[in-house]
C-alpha cells in the first residue's frame, strides 16, 4: 500500500490497534504500516482504523492508500451514536476516495450515509445517479435526512423508486406524517409501478408475500406492516378518486 522502511513491527501496529492508540498509530502509519498487512487483513486493519474514531488517523492512512473499500463499512455496530457519528464524518470528507463504480458499493454507501446522516454523501451520489433503488430509505431516516427530500429529482427516478418511497414512509412508525412529506415534494402517490400494481396494492402484495416469523414478535410486525397499509389506503383512495373525476 505505500513505501516500504527498514523496520516494522507489525505486533507493536496491532497492539496499538487494540489499544485504539491514536498517536502510536499515527506514528505507525506514516512509517509505512499498511505495507506490512497482508492483502487478506487489510479491510479487517480498515475497519479497525476506522474504529479508534480518530480523524487524524484517518487522514494518515488515506495517504497510503488509492481507495478505501466499502467493505469496511461492514460489521460495525451503528446503533452506537459515537460510531455513526464518526463515520458520517468520515464518509463526507472521503467520498472521494471510495470506490462507488459498482452497484453494490454505492448502495451499501448510501444506505450507510443514511444512518450516519452523512448529507454530502447522500448528495454526492445523488448528482452522479447513483444508488437509486436505495433512495427511498432517506424516508424512513431521520428528519435531518429527510430535509433531502426537495433535492430528489423526482422526474428522474424509476416508477418503482417513487412507488418505493411510498412503502417505505407506510413501514415507519409515523406512516401518516412520511406519506405526507412525500406528498407535500410532489411525489405522485398514484405512481403504478413495473409489476402494473399501484402503491396501495404493491404494498398489499408485500405483506402477503412475506414471511413473518411464527412467534409473537412475528405477529406484531405484521399488524404493524398492515397498520401502514390503511395509513397509506386512506389516503390513496380519496386522491384517487378526485382524479377520476
Amino acid at each position: 500500500m505505500t513505501k516500504k522502511t527498514d523496520y516494522f513491527n507489525i505486533d507493536d501496529f496491532h497492539a496499538a490497534l487494540d489499544q485504539k492508540n491514536a498517536d502510536e498509530l499515527c506514528q505507525m502509519l506514516r512509517g509505512g504500516a499498511l505495507y506490512y498487512i497482508e492483502e487478506s487483513d487489510s479491510i479487517s486493519v480498515l475497519r479497525k482504523l476506522l474504529l479508534v474514531r480518530d480523524m487524524k488517523v484517518m487522514n494518515e492512512a488515506s495517504r497510503h492508500i488509492n481507495y478505501f473499500p466499502t467493505e469496511m463499512l461492514e460489521e460495525i455496530d451503528l446503533t452506537n451514536f459515537k460510531s455513526r457519528e464518526f463515520i458520517g464524518r468520515f464518509l463526507s470528507r472521503y467520498i472521494n476516495k471510495f470506490s462507488y463504480d459498482e452497484k453494490d458499493h454505492a448502495e451499501t454507501l448510501f444506505a450507510k450515509a443514511c444512518i450516519c446522516e452523512s448529507l454530502d454523501t447522500i448528495r454526492f451520489l445523488m448528482k452522479k445517479g447513483l444508488a437509486e433503488s436505495q433512495y427511498p430509505l432517506i424516508i424512513s431516516s431521520t428528519e435531518k435526512v429527510r430535509r433531502l427530500l426537495s433535492e430528489v429529482k423526482i422526474s428522474a427516478l424509476s416508477n418503482d423508486t417513487i412507488s418505493t418511497f411510498f412503502l417505505e414512509a407506510a413501514l415507519t412508525d409515523f406512516p401518516e406524517d412520511r406519506i405526507y412529506d412525500l406528498l407535500k415534494y410532489n411525489f405522485d402517490i398514484l405512481v403504478i409501478n413495473s409489476d402494473g400494481l399501484n402503491v396501495v396494492d404493491a404494498f398489499r402484495k408485500g405483506i402477503e408475500n412475506y414471511s413473518y416469523p411464527k412467534s409473537k414478535q412475528g405477529t406484531l410486525e405484521r399488524q404493524h406492516d398492515e397498520g401502514g397499509l390503511k395509513v397509506l389506503e386512506k389516503i390513496y383512495t380519496p386522491i384517487a378518486a378526485s382524479k377520476n373525476h
